[in-house]
């Protein structure tokens, strides 16, 4: 019975507990800045499906390109695959070197950090979106 009636007092004040008192939540400024960082990744990384079928694509109009009767579209092909591998070796290269700011180290320091990974993000877009380009201008072209 003892065990009963400790039980039926935890669930009690569980939710009281557990509630959060929204008034007091508040978004840290890293929070914010973080979020704008991640949201950044999250919409160049929905491209990663489309960069990947675009080099496959790449590949065989390569494969099929006959090198000697035609420069211009080989080269164009050659040279959208490189475009499209730098976006993609880009985008991995940001995700390995992500890494959350130290909350030892000041705010400043924290907020510094996250505009570079975010200024770094930005230089990945430019060149996803670059070879993005180049490896449908080069197939519409082929």
């Amino acid at each position: 019975m003892k065990n009963f009636a400790a039980l039926c007092l935890i669930l009690a004040w569980l939710p009281l507990a557990c509630k959060q008192n929204t008034s007091q939540t508040s978004v840290s400024p890293v929070d914010s800045v973080r979020a704008v960082v991640m949201n950044l990744h999250n919409t160049e990384m929905e491209k990663m499906g489309e960069m990947k079928m675009l080099e496959r694509a790449l590949k065989i109009a390569i494969e099929t390109a006959d090198e000697e009767q035609d420069d211009v579209a080989y080269l164009s092909l050659s040279e959208a695959m490189i475009q499209l591998d730098s976006g993609i070796f880009a985008m991995k290269s940001w995700m390995r070197n992500w890494s959350e700011p130290d909350p030892l180290l000041p705010l400043s320091s924290q907020l510094q950090g996250l505009a570079r990974q975010h200024a770094s993000m930005k230089r990945t877009s430019e060149l996803m979106n670059k070879g993005i380009i180049a490896a449908q201008t080069a197939l519409t072209y082929e």
